[in-house]
């Protein structure tokens, strides 16, 4: 089975990022198959009951990266 990794990094606003997680956060919540979109590809797939959950937060000087 290939292995797949989807990354994907941009400056966003407070909102910005809250509204993103948040539209995360629904799909995970919902039976529905859960898309990424990037660069005009769409990327659908279902997301298993059981997940492994990341959270990396770097602060550097005047940078937090979350």
């Amino acid at each position: 089975m290939p292995k797949l990794k989807f990354e994907q990094k941009e400056n966003l606003s407070r909102a910005e990022a809250a509204a993103r997680l948040s539209a995360i956060a629904d799909a995970l919540g919902s039976d529905a198959e859960f898309e990424l979109e990037r660069g005009g590809e769409k990327l659908e797939f279902n997301v298993p009951d059981q997940v492994r959950f990341e959270l990396e937060v770097e602060i550097d000087d005047n940078e937090t990266e979350l």
